[in-house]
């Protein structure tokens, strides 16, 4: 009767071969993230502004020439 009192099993962490993340490996990890989570958000709003701006030039030429065919019709059967 040597041990008179049971040993717990240590813990996984203090066991040898398991492996964890470190905390700095944690930050890294959550700051390139971050990192790529905000290029990705500013390239859709980039292309939302540019494709907003495509779409009110697209407009305005489809305009011009709507305004141009009417123009060229009435000449047209004005002198005939």
């Amino acid at each position: 009767m040597l041990n008179k009192f049971k040993t717990s099993p240590a813990p996984l962490y203090l066991k040898r071969g398991v492996s964890a993340f470190s905390l700095v490996e944690i930050i890294v990890s959550l700051a390139l993230f971050s990192f790529v989570v905000t290029a990705v958000v500013t390239l859709s709003i980039q292309m939302a502004n540019t494709q907003r701006q495509i779409q009110a030039q697209l407009f305005l030429v489809q305009t011009a020439q709507t305004t141009l065919e009417n123009m060229s019709r009435n000449l047209r059967y004005a002198y005939a």
